[in-house]
């Protein structure tokens, strides 16, 4: 890093310890919070782990049904896979569901994988599963009781063959999965897309009465086409539109995961009629990414049309993971790492990222991703810290911030430099010393870089300290710069107060 002796940098901080208990209040038996974030130091609160403990992965169907306004969120849950379900009035507070989609079909016997939620214009105005299987099958789901405010039962929606077995919707004749909402068509019927070795392929029907038919559905080649990845699967395509605020058109935007290597994403432009996605000012060798960290995955957005905003969910993959200091619910020791299986409560695996709002940036080719306001109200008041006396850091070097140390931080900084002389790779923002009671323990840099647009303009960071997870924003967001990170910390000791 290369950074000149006459670089000053001048920021002021704001912190907030956010309430362990105010988020992902998930509604457990007799209403007692089985989680103890004492005797867990890794255990996140405000981002979402299923109960009862187990593997978790992907971020299935985040959606909103306005008929009972209220938020809902499926995942991958378990292993063999099945759908984990939870339901929220404000996308904070969530009341765990019981599975949603748990192998009850021929065709998803040996696993319920990764799809999407669709709310569909009719009356009923009908939440659609789309699902792929571990047999490649496509299939749907929908409730079986519209009228329950928390769609707790859900059933097979597909067509039943002349036996009157269920039959899944399609199967593509190359592997592929991960099917995508249902995209309705001006003149009648859907598309949706799924995810294969050579790019993002389109499926349609032409009729909408005709969604749950068998052999209706027909494949019409590649809407994007792998030309930069050519021996990696794309997985988790998510292709939507952006919502404008004003008369602009908004932008498309087409996203995919490559698996080990994080998510990737394109905006341009999308033509039904041909099936087309095009990117646009960016270079097709160049996608952009939400996040920075690999492990920011199977990313999965949603219209909410309360908020006329896209929300962005991702999945934490926590690699490494560390050794496993806790005892499962009966007290019973497990072992020294969190390897669980399907009936076993004795630890979580992996994490949802919080739920993160879309915007176009104003480069109109890149996207910004901030945390959704509503995580504001996690912050405890009486907690708040902040430091607005705009101090001068002389780089390199570091300014301690005293009295700063929890297990649960919102923190803000805004920051801004004047230069001598032209810089390079300037790098400035946080280091968190990892144990807040060991002044000698480990630290996580968190750093943003800037630029000459910083000089004389504060620019913002924030930071979220949540258990063993930190998420970072830098800049705004914008998705362009990589300018979203996560990071994982492992406290070695219950007895650690967190991060300072």
């Amino acid at each position: 890093m290369a950074v000149m002796s006459y670089l000053f940098i001048l920021f002021s901080v704001t912190f907030g310890i956010v309430n362990a208990n105010s988020n992902t209040d998930l509604a457990f038996k007799d209403a007692v919070d089985p989680r103890n974030f004492t005797s867990d130091p890794y255990l996140p609160s405000f981002h979402f782990v299923p109960f009862p403990f187990n593997w978790l992965n992907d971020p299935n169907g985040p959606c909103y049904d306005p008929v009972h306004q209220l938020y809902h969120l499926f995942y991958q849950y378990q292993t063999p896979r099945v759908w984990g379900h939870a339901v929220s009035p404000n996308l904070i507070d969530w009341i765990q569901m019981p599975i949603a989609l748990n192998l009850g079909a021929w065709y998803d016997s040996g696993g319920d994988y990764s799809g999407s939620a669709s709310v569909l214009d009719d009356d009923a105005r009908t939440i659609v599963l789309t699902v792929s299987s571990s047999s490649d099958h496509m299939f749907t789901a929908i409730a079986a009781n519209r009228s329950d405010p928390y769609l707790a039962e859900w059933i097979y929606a597909d067509d039943k063959d002349e036996t009157g077995t269920s039959q899944p919707l399609f199967t593509p004749n190359t592997l592929s999965r991960d099917p995508t909402e249902l995209l309705p068509l001006t003149e009648g019927g859907y598309q949706l897309f799924v995810g294969t070795g050579n790019g993002t392929a389109l499926w349609q029907v032409d009729s909408t009465d005709n969604l749950y038919s068998l052999d209706a559905w027909y494949p019409r080649g590649y809407t994007l086409m792998n030309t930069n990845t050519p021996n990696i699967f794309w997985e988790c395509p998510d292709i939507f539109k952006m919502p404008s605020s004003d008369s602009s058109d908004g932008v498309w935007v087409s996203k995919y995961s490559l698996d080990g290597l994080g998510d990737y994403f394109f905006t341009g432009d999308y033509d039904s009629s041909t099936g087309l996605f095009t990117p646009g000012i960016w270079d097709i060798s160049q996608p952009q990414r939400y996040d920075t960290n690999d492990m920011f995955y199977a990313s999965k957005t949603f219209y909410d049309v309360v908020q006329n905003r896209r929300v962005l969910w991702g999945w934490l993959h926590m690699q490494p993971w560390p050794v496993d200091p806790v005892v499962n619910l009966t007290g019973v020791t497990k072992g020294t790492t969190r390897k669980v299986t399907k009936d076993d409560d004795a630890g979580w695996q992996n994490t949802m990222g919080v739920p993160r709002e879309l915007q176009q940036a104003n480069q109109g080719g890149s996207l910004t991703t901030s945390p959704i306001p509503e995580l504001d109200t996690l912050r405890d008041q009486s907690s708040l810290y902040s430091d607005t006396s705009s101090p001068f850091l002389t780089a390199p070097g570091l300014l301690p911030i005293d009295d700063i140390s929890g297990v649960r931080l919102d923190i803000t900084l805004q920051i801004n430099y004047t230069a001598t002389s032209e810089e390079e790779d300037i790098l400035c923002g946080l280091r968190l010393f990892l144990d807040s009671s060991d002044s000698d323990s480990e630290f996580l840099d968190v750093l943003m870089p800037i630029d000459a647009s910083f000089n004389g303009v504060f620019r913002p960071m924030r930071v979220l300290v949540d258990g063993s997870v930190v998420e970072a924003f830098y800049d705004g967001g914008d998705t362009h710069l990589g300018t979203a990170e996560t990071f994982f910390y492992y406290p070695k000791t219950s007895s650690n107060s967190g991060i300072a």
